[in-house]
């Protein structure tokens, strides 16, 4: 009796020898995982609501942050894996996929990307801020630059006389006044001629049309500063002005060029359209997202919403952004070859 006890009986550990445990994570291991999948599901809510942008002006500014999306995503899954989360993982991952879906295709070059190309035409698009004054610190950098052409926004007659000696460098230039932040400038080393103002969307701001001549050859020139869509009336107002110019330009000849803050990013619904309809192309494509705005304000909530959209005939040999000087925007630059008429 004694014997079968003493067979059944467990092996006892030899001394000396650690017993085995099993471990409870520890207090920072357990609000980690928490904080975590609390993150995780905030951010996967606000990038799946980011896919519903042409229902509310809400809804689209959501759809404006892929790229922070990703740069938050993917290192949460990383922490996941590392605490054994690993549904959260999981969906993690697949978020940070979502994201980088949006993300990654713009630092391909497409087939108008030819960097060893002579550019003929350096343009700068800069919004100024109209309340910045550091009116010559933004005239010394647009000088810097050496653009072919310059366009720039939220122009008043305030601004337009401080810049007189960056105007009095370029034999073309056209002047439109705007209210509520709409005024602008185009100074060109090239004819700007059949310059008119045209007014589309709900708010009828002004827009410059201008036809470019470069090398003998007319190249369409749009610019453009629809309403911010922060509130429901900015959201109609700019989806609207941004339908109109993408109908005036899938009618245009070729070559052309839209430029202007368009108060837009490219993952919007809006965006999608526009350049789905008239057929253009951004210059940032092959160059990366390069987020413009805000610059004052929560810098790492920068999102693109100043562009230069052009027709597939033309060149792009450089897409970048410059040092601002006191503005909430970067200015874009954007270094393009217009190609000879046939």
């Amino acid at each position: 009796m004694s014997e079968e006890t003493n067979a059944n009986r467990a092996p006892e550990q030899p001394e000396g020898e650690p017993r085995e445990q099993h471990h409870k994570p520890s207090s920072l291991i357990v609000s980690l995982r928490r904080w975590a999948r609390v993150l995780v599901a905030v951010v996967s809510t606000c990038l799946i609501a980011g896919y519903a942008s042409d229902v509310h002006a809400w809804l689209d500014l959501l759809s404006a942050f892929q790229l922070q999306y990703l740069c938050v995503l993917l290192p949460l899954a990383i922490i996941l894996l590392a605490v054994r989360s690993w549904r959260w993982a999981g969906v993690a991952a697949v978020g940070g996929i979502i994201a980088g879906l949006q993300v990654l295709p713009w630092y391909v070059p497409g087939p108008n990307v030819q960097r060893q190309a002579q550019p003929n035409l350096r343009l700068v698009l800069a919004n100024v801020c109209q309340e910045n004054p550091r009116h010559d610190d933004v005239r010394r950098n647009v000088e810097a630059l050496h653009p072919d052409l310059a366009v720039l926004q939220e122009i008043d007659e305030e601004w337009r006389a401080s810049l007189q000696p960056l105007i009095a460098r370029y034999p073309h230039s056209q002047y439109v006044p705007g209210t509520d932040l709409r005024g602008l400038l185009a100074l060109s080393r090239f004819p700007l001629l059949d310059t008119h103002t045209e007014e589309f969307g709900i708010s009828l701001a002004p827009s410059l049309v201008a036809t470019l001549e470069i090398n003998n050859r007319p190249v369409l020139l749009v610019v453009t500063h629809p309403w911010p869509a922060l509130d429901s009336f900015g959201f109609a107002s700019r989806n609207e002005q941004l339908k109109q110019v993408g109908a005036l330009l899938a009618s245009a000849p070729r070559p052309c060029i839209l430029v202007g803050d368009l108060n837009v990013t490219m993952w919007s619904g809006a965006y999608r359209r526009l350049v789905r309809e008239s057929g253009l192309i951004n210059t940032r494509a092959g160059f990366g997202v390069l987020p413009s705005f805000p610059l004052d304000k929560l810098p790492l909530l920068r999102f693109p919403i100043d562009h230069c959209l052009i027709s597939p005939d033309i060149i792009v040999t450089d897409c970048r952004l410059a040092a601002p000087a006191g503005s909430d925007h970067s200015p874009l630059v954007a270094d393009l070859r217009i190609p000879p008429a046939d």
